[in-house]
């Protein structure tokens, strides 16, 4: 509850090994950090890091991986610092990580990111409840105190976190600091919703994730691609990014770029 994480913040203030600690973490999920492995330095990119250390997959934490490693030198790199790059597409063998991987960057920024808006779709409307479900809330339920901001309350969410106060109605823009916020009060948000083209027609994301898009049933991925591409930009500005996933197989007919 609120009083015990006042509590437990109030210890950690307290204790110049617990706050040290913590500060560390905040480090590397800012910065990434090398590593040697095998007697070579590695990087290990801030998202890596996360994945590997915080973001419980349904049978425990991953193992390390170099694949990947190269996935997320690929998304830093290619993807977040390239200013008119709206996304990247992911195409991979079943089993191989590539929604847990895509839950993990969703957790990742809207955790620590003002007014960071993250929006999710899957290839029925079934399916991305469902994922919401494994990439996302189970995850997040395991995340420490110092990684895990104020909340809505809602302990198993079905389609939406809200990351404030549940007593919290002021909605904040772009221009909003942090200092006209709790520390720990984001008003950031994860959304699954419904597999219809227009799902986030109109809404600022910082992320949009679409898993097995060449499997879609129930739209066409060509016409959600044009609307949801909008939302990742302000006027001529790219804002956000984009992820969509898919197994290399037969696509199905709403799955096929027109």
């Amino acid at each position: 509850g609120i009083s015990g994480r006042i509590e437990v913040l109030d210890i950690v203030r307290r204790n110049k090994d617990y706050e040290s600690f913590v500060a560390s973490q905040w480090e590397k999920k800012n910065n990434g950090f090398w590593i040697y492995i095998y007697g070579k330095p590695v990087y290990i990119t801030p998202k890596h890091w996360h994945y590997c250390n915080y973001y419980y997959l349904d049978d425990g934490l991953p193992d390390f991986r170099f694949i990947d490693a190269e996935y997320y030198y690929w998304w830093e790199e290619v993807v977040e610092k390239e200013p008119w790059v709206y996304g990247g597409i992911e195409m991979t063998m079943r089993r191989d990580g590539k929604s847990y991987r895509g839950g993990n960057s969703c957790l990742f920024n809207a955790t620590s990111e003002l007014n960071y808006h993250v929006g999710m779709q899957s290839k029925t409307n079934d399916d991305a409840k469902d994922l919401f479900q494994r990439v996302v809330v189970l995850p997040w339920r395991k995340l420490p105190f110092y990684f895990s901001p104020k909340y809505d309350n809602k302990t198993y969410p079905v389609k939406e976190i809200k990351f404030r106060d549940s007593d919290s109605e002021i909605e904040f823009d772009e221009d909003d600091t942090l200092a006209e916020l709790t520390s720990d009060e984001l008003h950031s948000s994860i959304e699954a919703r419904s597999t219809v083209h227009t799902a986030f027609d109109g809404q600022k994301l910082g992320f949009y994730f679409d898993d097995e898009c060449g499997k879609t049933e129930e739209m066409l991925i060509s016409q959600a691609w044009r609307v949801h591409k909008q939302c990742l930009r302000v006027r001529d500005r790219v804002v956000g990014k984009a992820l969509l996933t898919t197994t290399i197989e037969e696509t199905t007919k709403g799955g096929l770029i027109e």
